[in-house]
């Protein structure tokens, strides 16, 4: 009876300890299949975009190609389209048409993706989950984001927390501070940058020296330092 008595409760904390275990799994889950729905988002907005480009592209098409039955229709059997003889009809049509299509390749050229809502969700998604990798990997597609907006400041909070959090993993201890240090580099902190170069020079792996070490210069350069900008970029040849 005292084996027995002993082994229930050993029964019950080896059970407790898969079920704690199964719990973690089903959340780590849950929390990858919420980043993975915003991913959804963020392709929908760009896609999005896409068909755009492609509608004003297949507009500018329509356009060239009524240029061109416009000339050939004008031009005689031998003669080249230069050489068409054009009404002043014909002459202002062209011009317009020429107008517009300059037009559509100015508003192809400004379309942008509207990134807006996933920034917004990938943001949430971090503050949320600050302490786990499906919340570090949140944090990083919103900073992405928020550079390509030039929201350094925001952009900087994001990453100072990630790295907080992340101390035992080198990925987002050597990406994340890599960004990191752009990130203070276009906030003029150079000073700063340099401290967490000099982070990344302990740990970096061998094939990311020359990042680093360009990193390095390009802060002494923005301090004026120039003999140690220069110095830094020889120790790249020289590697």
């Amino acid at each position: 009876k005292m084996v027995i008595a002993a082994v229930v409760p050993l029964v019950a904390i080896i059970a407790l300890g898969f079920g704690w275990q199964y719990w973690q799994e089903m959340q780590t889950q849950n929390r990858m299949s919420q980043v993975a729905a915003i991913e959804v988002v963020f392709q929908e907005e760009t896609q999005d975009v896409q068909d755009k480009i492609n509608d004003i592209s297949d507009q500018i098409d329509e356009k060239r190609e009524a240029l061109e039955k416009i000339r050939n229709d004008n031009t005689k059997d031998g003669e080249s389209e230069g050489a068409a003889k054009l009404s002043e009809d014909q002459k202002q049509k062209i011009t317009q048409i020429e107008n517009e299509i300059e037009k559509l390749e100015e508003t192809r050229e400004a379309t942008e993706p509207d990134h807006s809502k996933s920034l917004k969700q990938f943001t949430a998604f971090f503050e949320a989950n600050r302490s786990s990798k499906e919340g570090w990997l949140a944090g990083v597609r919103a900073v992405s984001l928020l550079v390509e907006q030039k929201k350094y400041e925001q952009a900087e909070t994001i990453l100072s927390t990630i790295l907080q959090n992340s101390s035992n993993e080198y990925f987002y201890q050597t990406h994340a501070r890599l960004n990191y240090v752009s990130v203070l580099e276009e906030l003029g902190k150079y000073d700063e940058a340099l401290k967490e170069i000099e982070f990344l020079e302990k740990t970096i792996d061998e094939d990311l020296n020359s990042v680093v070490i360009y990193a390095k210069a390009r802060q002494y350069y923005y301090k004026n330092d120039f003999a140690n900008a220069k110095k830094e970029l020889e120790n790249i040849v020289q590697k």
